[in-house]
């Protein structure tokens, strides 16, 4: 009895595809896979992918219509996957034949993976708007209405289709596809050696599933007429190009149109469009190349790799505001001509004057602590913590704090929060009604960067590579970067919409304090010094002795590039490229000869603690002479003190990554020990007790006083939930201690 109940459900057609796609259609159940793994959380949830999913923003809102057009974007990857897999199996059962629509009996049967995703996908969405937005139920409700109509309604459509495939047009284009085949060799020889495997390997089929869901079994003894075989296949060729015709129709009007608001669609509508075109892409070829068709791939892909390698390009990803007509001599003897002894004292000198413009802010009878911020890079959460750390402090000190900040140095998002703070700051000061501790622009920090970004790598970076914006005069291309500025300036009401020269007065009266954006350089692992005042102080050894070989550590930026306008850089821009998220945001090639490329700064310093520390010993007999002493605030987003892992068994796979993971995932660490190290040599170098450091670190309050709570994740999305917890990270007792000795030292 078992068994035969067990018979029944192995050769029944809907089990059989599955187990058929295991075996020899992995990389279509891949693409399945991929989404799994994205859901759940296990693929892309460091870089915020996962909540494209779970919580799509449409228009700047996460509701119904965000989920429905999600809905329309899913229904429309399972019919290309249905129409791929009907083209590669569907000649092995000749029962099809017989039936009418057989296409659509063949997707009803053909629907346990998609349903067991789609299932599980409202699960997914369900739970994480349940527990981590909070939703209410009618709002829940809602979304998964919302979601199903728009899966239903691709569905029915193509329904509709698939059952009047015997149109007139459709037809008559089915006909000529025919006629075209039957010229081809290549194609009838395709088909044919399709036909001889159909009857050498008939897979044994007892029932398969009709409308409506009644369970019908099958025979497999019917005659496979050529003629009839090669119609279906004409059709369904058909059906598959016009799928992947509308769907990069699709991509093509998105990516043209970018900039209208209502085009803008969830970003996971638009990897699951990309992924449609990929996935009848990968039909094609392993229906024409069959077993080759990784090596094909491969090949391919070598080629393309060559060819791109040895032709003339344009520079794709560029910061906006410098002049690409000419290219800046990038070499050892070029840095050595900017960094000569002359103009290093002339910086410093500079520099000089506006640490007695900032030392004219407080009374001559007493002198003041000089403060320095290093801000931690950390995508959003670092933005966003930063944000809330200065408000707290400089509210508490009654807005003395940025009065006594002479330097804000770090990285990544943590130097774009400081950066948006230290704007409001300056507008406050010439007038305008500014509560710098107003909650409102916390939230214009945490709003939704990803999507924007993500939406402009599909239908942009990938496929059309020539739209450009002006700025300025100047034309650049249009990539997700530009998607990232833009998006940071409507968030942010376009305050940070500046110019880097529209801070050189600000900063040179001390009116606001000096910032350094230090992104890092791929070509040597330099750092490049972006700041609106001369800086090639920064960029020597602390001995400045020119005949070492490595006495050059940096490169001053508007010196290495002053034919190409480098005070006209866009504020915003300079900042993006100190926060290059691997992925994410692309790496910037500046206009030099060999062409510079650009990473984030946390490649180098994630804390800016080592940029603090070079000011500090560079103008040591300055502010020994001058203050009462300095106090270096460190914003992290991550513990200052380097935690122990629990060992872990690895399989065997897993192990053979470890060493390479752990070098990369412990970088952070790496930086720790090392300024630590050199904080203690800087408090050596200094009178005593004359240097502090205070640190305010992002660490989450536990939910029951010792219950262990996930950080929030380092990317450009958060959710609601860990929006929380980053700003009420500053309660943290950690915290309120780092406070106290800051008071006391502010005091002192």
């Amino acid at each position: 009895m078992l068994y035969r109940i067990f018979k029944k459900i192995i050769f029944a057609f809907p089990v059989h595809l599955v187990v058929f796609h295991l075996k020899k259609n992995i990389l279509l159940f891949g693409y399945w896979l991929i989404l799994v793994g994205i859901v759940s959380g296990n693929i892309g949830k460091s870089f915020g992918i996962t909540y494209l999913f779970l919580d799509p923003e449409y228009l700047n809102k996460v509701n119904w219509l965000s989920f429905f057009i999600v809905g329309l974007g899913l229904s429309a990857f399972t019919i290309s996957f249905q129409v791929t897999s009907y083209i590669l199996c569907s000649y092995r059962y000749n029962f099809l034949a017989n039936l009418q629509s057989p296409f659509v009996k063949y997707a009803l049967n053909n629907s346990i993976i998609p349903f067991a995703f789609t299932i599980y996908y409202i699960f997914r969405f369900i739970n994480f708007q349940l527990n981590t937005e909070a939703a209410s139920p009618l709002d829940i409700i809602t979304k998964v209405l919302g979601f199903i109509i728009g899966y239903l309604i691709i569905l029915v459509l193509s329904y509709l289709y698939f059952k009047t495939t015997n149109l007139d047009i459709v037809k008559h284009l089915a006909e000529n596809v025919d006629k075209t085949v039957r010229k081809s060799r290549l194609q009838r020889v395709n088909v044919m050696d399709r036909l001889n495997v159909a009857k050498n390997q008939k897979p044994i089929i007892t029932s398969y599933i009709d409308f409506p869901l009644s369970l019908k079994k099958t025979k497999n003894n019917y005659p496979i007429d050529r003629e009839t075989i090669l119609k279906v296949f004409d059709q369904n060729q058909l059906n598959a190009l016009l799928i992947q015709f509308f769907a990069f129709i699709s991509i093509l009007i998105f990516g043209l149109f970018r900039d209208v608001s209502w085009l803008q669609i969830p970003a996971a509508v638009s990897v699951l469009l990309l992924f449609s075109i990929l996935l009848l892409f990968t039909g094609a070829v392993y229906y024409w190349l069959k077993d080759w068709a990784i090596p094909t791939f491969l090949f391919t892909l070598i080629l393309v790799s060559f060819i791109s390698k040895n032709i003339s390009h344009n520079i794709y990803h560029q910061a906006f505001g410098l002049d690409y007509s000419q290219k800046a001599e990038y070499s050892l003897r070029a840095l050595r001509k900017i960094t000569t002894p002359d103009i290093v004292q002339s910086d410093k000198k500079n520099t000089i004057e506006i640490l007695e413009n900032w030392r004219g802010k407080f009374p001559k009878e007493k002198k003041p602590k000089l403060v320095v911020i290093a801000m931690s890079g950390g995508g959003q959460r670092a933005a966003v913590w930063t944000m809330k750390t200065l408000q707290f402090l400089d509210s508490a000190f009654q807005q003395s704090l940025m009065s006594h900040t002479m330097l804000m140095t770090g990285s990544s998002g943590g130097l774009i929060g400081g950066s948006f703070y230290r704007e409001l700051f300056l507008r406050k000061q010439h007038g305008e009604n500014i509560q710098l501790n107003d909650e409102k622009y916390i939230a214009q920090l945490a709003k939704d960067k990803l999507n924007p970004m993500v939406f402009s790598l599909v239908v942009g970076d990938l496929f059309f590579k020539f739209q450009k914006v002006e700025i300025d005069g100047q034309k650049y291309f249009k990539d997700r970067g530009y998607a990232l500025e833009e998006q940071l300036n409507k968030d942010t009401d376009f305050i940070l919409n500046k110019r880097l020269k529209d801070y050189n007065a600000p900063e040179f009266n001390s009116e606001i304090p000096m910032l350094m954006i230090t992104p890092t350089v791929v070509n040597d692992g330099r750092k490049l010094y972006i700041s609106s005042q001369p800086v090639a102080y920064m960029c020597k050894g602390l001995g400045h002795n020119h005949n070492h070989k490595n006495a050059i550590r940096g490169i001053e930026y508007s010196r290495l590039f002053a034919n190409q306008n480098p005070e006209n850089l866009r504020f915003i821009t300079a900042l993006r490229l100190n926060a290059t998220f691997p992925y994410i945001t692309p790496n910037v090639q500046l206009p030099s000869e060999p062409t510079m490329e650009i990473v984030d700064a946390g490649l180098s310093d994630n804390f800016g603690v080592m940029d603090a520390i070079q000011f500090i010993h560079v103008f040591k007999d300055w502010i020994e002479e001058n203050t009462s002493g300095v106090v270096l605030i460190t914003i992290r987003d991550t513990p200052a003190e380097n935690q122990i892992d629990r060992y872990a068994f690895k399989p065997l796979i897993e192990s053979a990554v470890t060493p390479l993971d752990n070098l990369l995932g412990n970088l952070t660490r790496l930086q720790n020990i090392r300024n630590d190290f050199n904080v203690e040599i800087l408090q050596q170098i200094l009178k005593k007790d004359f240097f502090a450091i205070v640190e305010f670190q992002y660490l989450e309050l536990p939910n029951n006083g010792n219950e262990e709570v996930e950080n929030a994740s380092l990317s450009w999305r958060l959710t609601s939930k860990e929006i929380k917890g980053i700003v009420n990270a500053i309660h943290h007792p950690a915290n309120k201690n780092s406070f106290e000795k800051l008071k006391k030292l502010m005091k002192e």
